[in-house]
């Protein structure tokens, strides 16, 4: 009867691990990856419009 409380309660806390791996995990990219992508973005989307007004 305890076993099975015992292994919710290790699971409960495998998912919140979990969870804040994964926050922790996403934040990382956000961070590192956003800031680089967000220029190009932009970038394409001003020449993009530059082009399209040019022709």
């Amino acid at each position: 009867m305890m076993k099975g409380r015992t292994d919710q309660k290790n699971y409960a806390h495998a998912v919140q691990h979990l969870r804040l791996l994964v926050s922790r995990c996403v934040n990382d990219i956000l961070e590192k990856i956003v800031p680089q992508l967000v220029p190009h973005v932009l970038h394409d989307k001003l020449t993009e419009s530059v082009n399209d007004h040019n022709s």
